[in-house]
């Protein structure tokens, strides 16, 4: 699974990718990178799920409708 975390510049998203990274099993076939908000209609259709962090939450509704012709939720 892919997973694509946003925030507004990356950064805050690059700590938890990081912590999700290191407590994945070994075995695990997980992809979990982050980018920042300027990144996401570029990317979105790489991945199997977009999650957003808080400071932009209130953008929820117009993420997912650039995600839905990729079949990628957002939450």
């Amino acid at each position: 699974m892919k997973i694509l975390l946003v925030c507004a510049f990356g950064m805050s998203t690059s700590i938890i990718a990081d912590k999700i990274r290191a407590a994945k099993a070994p075995e695990e076939d997980l992809v979990v990178e982050a980018k920042e908000v300027s990144d996401f209609r570029e990317s979105i259709k790489n991945y199997d799920v977009a999650l957003l962090g808080p400071q932009i939450g209130f953008r929820l509704e117009e993420f997912s409708k650039i995600a839905k012709p990729y079949g990628v939720p957002v939450m």
